[in-house]
């Protein structure tokens, strides 16, 4: 509180640690007196502090002696105030002892009237300052006289702040009147123009050279009354809002609230890095200081203090009111979209700004990170590793700052997104499809594959009850179109979205042909030894355009085929006289595109038959009597070529028949079977009881066999014969069965079933 001359102010310590601080104006020459007492039933024991314009404390018993310390009444008398302390000094009033309690207090202050000063030195550019003892409502007389030297630069009057207020000319008397002090705050309106001393010439010296001079001041103050005044309440800071500043921040209003703060008070943070540019009080219970917080401010806790107007009240502290922080930090990306179970060593790189060194990364369960560094205020670099069982989907990543500074964190939303491990597709169990295949199990080979997985295969080829086995395989069904595309085929695997959905191709996986054909058979069966302009006929099912008819073996030339339908195919044939006698094969080959696929049968060169008038049978040699020799040699070694089994035993006296096309004929208890050289079954004949003899094969292709039982003795004869457009026979028990080559098929039989 700013006090004068004759002032009288009643106040009161509220606490052992509470203290009442006076502003009282004092200018050199001059002298102050302060009387503090308790009074009746008050528990004060008061104490005197007294402080000179620097803030140095003037101790009792050095040039003034405070008496009655411990007693309700304490006082000095007439301190002087000595050359360099014009100003504003502060007396302090406190309780002793833990005391407190009410207290008046009086001042009494005189000024000096009249200064001289002589042959005072001025230096080439220094300044000389000389306290003026002044007052709000005083009239200055001063006149500086030069003594030696040249002239000083200037000569100034000028505040306690240093602000200029006057002019002095050199040598000549100048009057002043000191305006009084103006306060906003209508608390302390009748104490206005009450501040002493602050005044002070400037002497600045001549940059050429020494000057000396004589100062005279003389005062004429008016005239005091005393007046009587109750000391306003300290103000008091409750709290910050915001509580947090941080690095970087500009112009951050903070809002302060409290009591009894005063208009035109000033805001200071303490510590460094905090720079207060404004301080708003309002009505007394808050205020609002706009702060700036330097890039490398110190981080922690930060007190704010209040400092009211200029002698208008103490400052009030209020710790740990602020917090430094470092500034939060900024995420918009990352250098990963994808990742995946069982990735590991994985670099994910942050962009943003504000990362610090010492920061954490997460990315959600089954996420590892580690290895967190700190590339740059705006790049940050971790290691990820993904577990097998991690979730799928999205994640959210989330960067931490170090603890020290606030530990901020920002979340980036869906950063990236975890899938399944890529699939590996090394191979399949098939390596050909036909035209027309259905059911056929194609098993994948690999790695990674997944329940759910689908698999392609190209147009024309459908794909069905995909199986996951393991990770390692996979199978499906496969049916091929008759339509379907020839060639090789590009097998797609791909993994179930649920886990990104990601494919594998392996190429070339398979191919796809023609269906293989069928040769039924080849007529003429047998052809001679120089025979010419043979049209050899082969019957079928399959059979495609641009396909062949080859015969193997030499001594033969063989035409260009023609196609006649799927089922029928010609060639013209001629046989040389020197071909070799024996079984050919007649090959039917489809295009190579599609397969090439082949089939063929057997075809017969025989010699022209030559028979003798002796003989009704032809025979070798002719020799009826069976006493020739064969001309080929027989084997040197013998081996099993194939085995048949016949269905039923053989009689004793049953032995095989070999026809010329090379077709094997053998009867036994199971019936007669008809046997290709290669060992398959061409047709079997089953009689009603069986076959009790060999069988014969007459000149006109009959063919002849025995039969016998307790009801039937008798020999028959069967054709052998068949229609042209007849592919195949074939007889069971009590039925037969004919396929035609329009795709037809005949049966006839006893129907005892109903058929």
């Amino acid at each position: 509180m700013i006090v004068g001359n004759r002032d009288v102010i009643t106040a009161e310590i509220s606490s052992p640690d509470d203290e009442d601080s006076y502003s009282v104006g004092l200018g050199e020459g001059g002298y102050v007196s302060v009387s503090v007492s308790a009074p009746r039933g008050s528990t004060l024991l008061p104490g005197l502090r007294l402080y000179r314009p620097d803030g140095t404390e003037v101790p009792s018993g050095s040039r003034v002696t405070v008496r009655g310390e411990g007693k309700a009444k304490v006082a000095f008398k007439r301190l002087p105030v000595e050359a360099g302390e014009t100003g504003p000094w502060q007396v302090r009033v406190v309780g002793t002892g833990g005391t407190a309690g009410t207290y008046t207090v009086s001042f009494g202050v005189r000024d000096l009237r009249h200064l001289k000063k002589k042959r005072l030195t001025v230096g080439p550019g220094e300044v000389l300052e000389v306290g003026v003892a002044g007052a709000p409502g005083a009239l200055l007389k001063t006149r500086v006289r030069r003594r030696e030297g040249p002239p000083l630069e200037s000569i100034r009057l000028q505040d306690s702040e240093g602000a200029i207020v006057g002019v002095v000319p050199e040598g000549v008397w100048t009057l002043y009147f000191v305006p009084d002090l103006e306060t906003s705050d209508p608390t302390y309106g009748d104490f206005s123009g009450r501040v002493r001393g602050g005044l002070s010439l400037a002497l600045v010296g001549s940059p050429a050279g020494t000057t000396e001079v004589d100062v005279v001041v003389s005062a004429r103050y008016p005239r005091s009354r005393r007046r009587r005044a109750t000391l306003a309440p300290e103000a008091v800071l409750v709290a910050a809002d915001p509580g947090i500043v941080r690095q970087l921040d500009e112009s951050v209003a903070v809002a302060v609230s409290g009591v009894n703060l005063l208009a035109g008070g000033t805001v200071e943070v303490s510590g460094e890095g905090v720079d207060v540019s404004s301080t708003s009080v309002g009505d007394g219970s808050g205020m609002v200081a706009t702060l700036s917080v330097a890039e490398d401010a110190p981080y922690g806790l930060r007190g704010i203090t209040f400092i009211p107007p200029q002698f208008l009240g103490e400052p009030v502290h209020l710790p740990d009111a602020l917090t430094v922080h470092a500034p939060d930090p900024l995420l918009t990306g990352v250098s990963l979209a994808i990742v995946k179970q069982e990735d590991t060593g994985l670099t994910l790189t942050l962009t943003g700004d504000h990362f610090r060194d010492g920061g954490t990364v997460t990315a959600g369960s089954g996420v590892t990170v580690s290895s967190p560094t700190w590339l740059s205020d705006t790049s940050f670099r971790v290691t990820l590793g993904v577990a097998t069982d991690a979730a799928y989907g999205l994640r959210d990543v989330v960067y931490s700052q170090p603890v020290a500074g606030g530990g901020a964190s920002v979340t980036l939303a869906n950063a990236f997104r975890v899938n399944a491990p890529d699939p590996l597709l090394t191979g399949v169990s098939l390596a050909i499809v036909k035209q027309e295949d259905t059911g056929l199990t194609l098993t994948l080979t690999g790695d990674h594959f997944r329940d759910g997985g689908t698999v392609t295969a190209g147009s024309g080829v459908t794909v069905s009850s995909p199986t996951w086995l393991s990770d390692t395989s996979f199978r499906v069904t496969l049916g091929v179109a008759t339509d379907a595309a020839y060639g090789l085929r590009d097998v797609v695997y791909s993994q179930p979205v649920a886990g990104g959905g990601a494919t594998v191709t392996l190429a070339d996986a398979f191919v796809v042909h023609a269906p293989d054909p069928l040769l039924a058979s080849v007529l003429p069966c047998k052809v001679l030894q120089g025979k010419t302009g043979i049209t050899l006929t082969l019957k079928g099912m399959r059979f495609r355009q641009g396909g062949s008819i080859t015969v193997s073996g030499s001594g033969l030339t063989v035409g260009t085929t023609t196609f006649v339908s799927t089922t029928k195919a010609t060639v013209s044939l001629s046989v040389d006289e020197a071909c070799e006698v024996g079984i050919r094969d007649a090959t039917w080959t489809q295009p190579s595109a599609g397969g090439g696929a082949s089939a063929k049968r057997g075809l017969a060169i025989v010699a022209p038959e030559t028979l003798n008038s002796a003989s009704g049978w032809p025979m070798q040699g002719a020799n009826p009597r069976r006493t020739g020799r064969s001309t080929k040699s027989g084997p040197t070694t013998a081996s099993v070529k194939w085995t048949y089994d016949l269905g039923g035993y053989v009689k004793d006296n049953c032995s095989p028949v070999v026809g010329p096309d090379g077709i094997i004929y053998m009867a036994a208890a199971g019936g007669l079977t008809a046997i290709y050289p290669d060992g398959s079954l061409k047709w079997r004949i089953v009689p009603f009881n069986g076959m009790t003899a060999a069988p014969a094969i007459s000149n006109n292709g009959s063919f002849i066999y025995g039969n016998f039982d307790r009801f039937d003795e008798s020999v028959l004869a069967v054709s052998l014969k068949r229609q042209d457009d007849n592919l195949a026979v074939s007889a069971g028990g009590s039925h037969s069965l004919c396929l035609k080559e329009d795709g037809t098929v005949w049966s006839w039989g006893s129907n005892s079933s109903g058929r």
